[in-house]
């Protein structure tokens, strides 16, 4: 696999409609810190995994993968750390909220 790693995702995924020039990376739950480059990503959206079963995210391992990203100029948006509910812990990493998205292409007619 290219990129980063989750335990759910094995492959760059494409969201419904999107243009091949955005290649997104979602990485919830991000249970395991392993990733290795950031070539071809367009987003990262990482977070914790929420439910009655939940694994607990390690905060390192979001800050690395954050800061990976701010230094190879890859939008990174913070999901949620996870919990028994999506909400319970939050969603403030380092004392910031990571909302980054990547340009919309132009609507043509």
């Amino acid at each position: 696999m290219r990129g980063l790693k989750a335990t759910r995702s094995t492959e760059p995924s494409r969201p419904p409609r999107c243009t091949d020039r955005l290649r997104f990376e979602p990485n919830t739950p991000f249970t395991e810190r392993t990733f290795d480059m950031l070539d071809g990503i367009g987003w990262v959206i990482a977070g914790g995994e929420s439910g009655p079963r939940y694994r607990p995210v390690q905060e390192q391992w979001l800050v690395d993968i954050r800061d990976a990203c701010s230094k190879a100029r890859v939008p990174f948006f913070f999901r949620q750390w996870g919990g028994r509910s999506p909400k319970a812990g939050g969603r403030e990493l380092a004392g910031a909220t990571w909302d980054e998205m990547p340009p919309r292409p132009a609507v043509t007619a």
